[in-house]
């Protein structure tokens, strides 16, 4: 469990830093609902149920909790050195990173696996989790459990 602190995470310091400092983009290869995708140099990969992430920054502005059920985005930032991606990072507060659609990309689908073609940190829900090379999100059918009942309701 976390103690809490007065002091507020500034996690636009944090990325900077990282992006500066540490963090050597990866190449990735992307599939949504079948459908496969390569990149290079990517720097940010997160599956989104919403909108927003990290102390207010936005890489999925069109996901919306409502529509997890349907399905989720992926918001990829890529294809660039560090400097473009300085550059480019501030409009993730705002979700205007999508506009810059040379070096980002946004999918919808219900089905996402992303493989790394080395071992990366990943944060989920806030937490860190080390040597990650790859990982999967999968909506479930809402289908099948309607047709159960419907089943269940006739044998009754």
């Amino acid at each position: 469990m976390r103690n809490s602190s007065a002091k507020k995470i500034n996690y636009t310091s944090i990325a900077i830093k990282g992006l500066l400092f540490h963090y050597k983009p990866t190449n990735a290869v992307v599939t949504v609902d079948g459908e496969r995708h390569e990149f290079k140099k990517v720097w940010i990969a997160p599956t989104m149920v919403g909108r927003y992430y990290g102390g207010g920054m936005m890489p999925a502005p069109n996901q919306k909790r409502e529509d997890r059920s349907d399905h989720v985005s992926l918001s990829l930032l890529y294809g660039s050195g560090k400097l473009k991606t300085l550059m480019i990072f501030p409009s993730i507060f705002k979700g205007e990173h999508i506009k810059k659609t040379k070096n980002t990309k946004v999918f919808e689908g219900k089905h996402i696996t992303v493989e790394f073609d080395r071992p990366v940190a990943l944060q989920i829900d806030g937490e860190t989790i080390l040597d990650v090379t790859g990982y999967e999100v999968k909506i479930p059918s809402i289908e099948a459990p309607k047709k159960v009942y419907a089943e269940a309701a006739e044998n009754a």
